[in-house]
């Protein structure tokens, strides 16, 4: 709910560079591609004149923003200067870790608000190529909550993963957060544990940590 002179107009900023750079980034042929050379470049130096702003003067976030604004200043300066010494690999793993500081921003506050930017943003990505921690991150870093809900609920349904290795993907904290923080949306949250936890193939100790978490 910040005023349109506060915070909004500069993570849009930052989300809209994030717009370029990420679908680039995706292969690593195309990120180092001399044709994509000057957009990158315009876009990565953007992110991170963006978010030095953000961290320097706070713009009415939360005092306990601070270390996420820092720690994506930091990934976005260290992202650019990597790209100009032409290190594209190490660039690009810094830019896929940025994305974790916008999940775990957008992960912690209620949202109610649309964000049409963010899901043509993800019209733009190919989701499948992604695996499902990155799709689900990913999603959120769009403010795509539901899209990011509804990637859960997809993998928890199938068949071909058993229910042990879903677990260790650690996509159930994450997938709580959104559902219960985000979206305040207790009873989706537990017909979701409760389904999962009929699965034939539950081993005993998620069995119990399904029980705790739906009491």
């Amino acid at each position: 709910s910040a005023p349109e002179g506060g915070l909004r107009p500069t993570m849009r900023a930052i989300f809209q560079a994030l717009t370029t750079v990420v679908p680039l980034s995706l292969s690593g042929d195309t990120f180092q591609d001399a044709t994509n050379r000057q957009r990158l470049h315009d876009a990565l130096q953007a992110l991170s004149n963006q978010a030095i702003q953000l961290s320097h003067h706070g713009q009415d976030a939360p005092a306990d923003f601070d270390f996420l604004r820092r720690s994506l200043r930091d990934d976005a300066q260290k992202a650019f200067e990597l790209f100009e010494s032409e290190d594209f690999e190490e660039s690009r793993f810094i830019l896929h870790h940025l994305t974790d500081n916008c999940f775990l921003c957008h992960s912690r506050l209620p949202s109610t608000r649309p964000f049409p930017l963010g899901k043509r943003f993800l019209e733009q990505i190919p989701m499948q190529q992604l695996d499902p921690h990155e799709r689900m991150r990913l999603a959120v870093a769009a403010r795509q909550f539901d899209t990011a809900l509804s990637s859960c609920e997809t993998l928890f349904h199938s068949p071909e993963l058993p229910a042990a290795q879903i677990d260790l993907m650690a996509l159930f904290e994450d997938y709580l957060r959104i559902a219960i923080r985000v979206r305040d949306d207790f009873p989706r949250a537990i017909h979701t544990l409760e389904t999962f936890q009929r699965r034939a193939d539950v081993p005993a100790y998620l069995a119990h940590l399904l029980t705790v978490w739906v009491e």
